[in-house]
C-alpha cells in the first residue's frame, strides 16, 4: 500500500499528507506520513490539517442531537430562526441534504465580510465573535434573498449548497445553549470523543506549529501560505474544522460502534446525486464493489480531506492533505480496496434530446461547461463524449471519465449535475 499511496500523491503533486485505516476497535491497521522531497515544511503524524467540508458531518451530528433535545425540529423553517430570510418553505432538513433548490452561489468569504463591516480578523477570531457572526448572517441572507432562481422545489434535487450549512451552524448558535458554533462542537463532539487537537477557530491554529502550511498550484508554481482565513467560508458550519489523523480516527471509530446509530440517522432523506451515489444529512453514500461506503470529502485552499467508512462499519479510511485539488476521495476508496461499482451503459439519444442538451452551463461558484453535439468543454478544456442511459453523458478525460447527469424538465434541459452540484443552463446552442 505504501507504494500505491506514494505514487498517487506524487502524481497529483501533493506536498504533504497523513493517511490511515482505523478499525471499529480504534486500532490503526495502517498509517502513512507522506512528504514531497523538496517541501520546506514537512508534516508529521501529529500535524493538524483543515478538513473543509467534512465539517458538514459535524454540523449534521449536532443538528440531530439538537432535535433529540428539542432545541429545534428538522422540519422547522429556517425563517423561524432568521425572520429576514424570505424563503419560509425551506426547512432545516432541506439544508442538511442540499435540497433547498438553490443553484451554487458565489462564495462569501470571511475576508469579504470583514471588508464590508470593518471587523479586524487579524485581531479577533471570527469563529468566536457574536458581532462578526451577526453581521455575516445578515450579509448572507441579503444575498440569498436577492437570488430568485431555483432549479427545483425544496426537497426535489440535491445540489451542493455551502451557504445552507453556514446557516445551520448559526441555527446552532442562536437556538442551542451554546454561545457559538465552536462551543457546541467542542462540547458535543470533540471533548466527549477525546479529539483534543481539533477546533473550528482560526487565529490560534494559524499561529500553531502543529498546524500545517497550505499549498496550491498556480500553473507551474507551488504557492505556500499559512492562513486558514484564506478563502474560508464566511460562517463555520460548512467547512471550518481543523483536525489531526488521530482525532479523525476517534471520530471514525465512534461512527463504527455497534451501539451508535448515528450513521443510520444521517441516512434520513437520502437523495440521488449520481450513478450509484446518494446524499443524506451531511454525508455521501457511494455504491462500490464491496458495498455502500459512507463519509465525506472536502477541499479548500491548501486542504484536501476525506473520511469514508465501509458498509460493515469495520474499517474507515482517512486522508488529510495540505495541498489543494488532490482527489483524496478516490484515494480513500482505494485504501478500502474498492472502486465505484458499474457505470451507465452507452445508448443513442434522439435528435430532439441532443438539441436540448447543447448549450452553456454555469454556477456562481465558477464552474463553466459548454456542450455541443460533438464535444464538451469544461473550464476551457475540450473533450469528446458519448451519451448513456438514465440521462448521463460520459466525458472522456484521460483515465478518469466524468459522468454528467442531465436534468430534464419534461423535454427541456434545465441543468446538468456536475459532481454534487447542479449547474444552470444559461443559453442554448446549435
Amino acid at each position: 500500500m505504501d507504494r500505491m499511496i506514494e505514487s498517487f500523491l506524487a502524481q497529483y503533486k501533493a506536498q504533504g499528507a497523513c493517511v490511515g485505516i482505523v478499525d471499529h476497535n480504534g486500532q490503526w491497521k495502517y498509517k502513512k506520513v507522506y512528504n514531497e522531497a523538496m517541501c520546506p515544511h514537512p508534516v508529521a503524524e501529529q500535524s493538524r490539517y483543515g478538513i473543509a467540508s467534512i465539517t458538514k458531518l459535524l454540523t449534521a451530528i449536532v443538528m440531530l442531537k439538537g432535535a433529540t433535545s428539542n432545541w429545534w425540529s428538522l422540519d422547522d423553517s429556517i425563517s423561524d430562526y432568521f425572520p429576514s430570510f424570505d424563503r419560509r418553505d425551506i426547512r432545516i432538513h432541506h439544508f442538511l441534504n442540499h435540497t433547498s433548490g438553490y443553484y451554487p452561489q458565489p462564495r462569501t468569504t470571511i475576508t469579504q465580510v470583514c471588508h464590508k463591516t470593518g471587523f479586524m480578523q487579524k485581531v479577533h477570531d471570527c469563529g468566536l465573535s457574536t458581532e462578526y457572526m451577526d453581521q455575516a448572517v445578515a450579509i448572507l441572507i441579503d444575498q440569498l434573498n436577492a437570488e430568485k432562481k431555483q432549479h427545483s422545489y425544496p426537497g426535489t434535487h440535491v445540489s451542493y449548497f455551502n451557504d445552507g450549512f453556514a446557516l445551520l451552524g448559526e441555527v446552532i448558535r442562536v437556538a442551542s445553549p451554546y454561545v457559538h458554533y465552536e462551543a457546541a462542537i467542542q462540547d458535543l463532539i470533540f471533548k466527549p470523543l477525546g479529539m483534543h487537537d481539533s477546533t473550528t477557530t482560526y487565529l490560534d491554529v494559524n499561529k500553531s506549529d502543529q498546524t500545517t502550511f497550505q499549498y496550491y498550484w498556480n500553473e507551474h508554481q507551488c504557492i505556500e501560505i499559512k492562513d486558514y482565513y484564506d478563502n474560508a467560508f464566511a460562517l463555520q458550519g460548512g467547512g471550518a474544522a481543523k483536525s489531526t489523523l488521530h482525532d479523525m480516527g476517534k471520530l471514525a471509530t465512534w461512527f463504527m460502534q455497534p451501539s451508535n446509530d448515528m450513521l443510520g440517522q444521517l441516512e434520513t432523506h437520502l437523495r440521488e446525486v449520481g450513478y450509484g451515489s446518494q446524499y443524506g444529512f451531511g454525508s455521501q453514500y457511494i455504491q462500490t464493489e464491496i458495498g455502500k461506503v459512507v463519509g465525506h470529502a472536502g477541499s479548500l485552499t491548501g486542504v484536501s480531506s476525506a473520511l469514508f467508512i465501509n458498509e460493515t462499519k469495520t474499517e474507515a479510511a482517512i486522508v488529510l492533505c495540505n495541498t489543494s485539488d488532490i482527489p483524496v476521495q478516490k484515494l480513500a476508496l482505494m485504501m478500502l480496496d474498492t472502486t465505484t461499482k458499474d457505470t451507465p451503459d452507452e445508448v443513442s439519444w434522439s435528435l430532439e434530446k441532443m438539441d436540448s442538451l447543447c448549450g452553456s452551463y454555469g454556477a456562481g461558484e465558477g464552474y463553466n461547461v459548454e456542450i455541443s453535439k460533438e464535444s464538451v468543454t469544461i473550464e476551457g478544456e475540450n473533450h469528446s463524449y458519448t451519451t448513456c442511459e438514465f440521462d448521463y453523458i460520459r466525458v472522456a478525460t484521460g483515465n478518469n471519465p466524468i459522468y454528467l447527469k442531465i436534468i430534464f424538465e419534461e423535454t427541456d434541459v434545465i441543468g446538468i449535475r456536475f459532481g454534487l452540484r447542479i449547474l444552470e443552463k444559461t443559453n442554448d446552442k446549435n
